[in-house]
């Protein structure tokens, strides 16, 4: 029988992924000055909702036909 959830594990799972959230943003400081750059050109600095995910989307430097 499956354990119901309970208000400790909700905390728990709450601070996970700020601590996630908050390495991401850490290691990831060029993406972040790159959306604030890319909001001053396009409507919420991205074209692409589908493959949004917060605090920012992924930024792709460049690319080659496929690659």
């Amino acid at each position: 029988m499956k354990q119901p959830i309970t208000a400790g594990d909700r905390i728990r799972a709450m601070a996970t992924r700020s601590f996630i959230e908050e390495r991401y943003r850490h290691e990831t400081p060029s993406s972040a000055a790159l959306m604030l750059k890319a909001a001053d050109v396009m409507p919420g600095g991205n074209t692409r909702t589908t493959s949004y995910y917060p605090p920012y989307p992924v930024v792709i430097e460049r690319g080659d036909g496929p690659w």
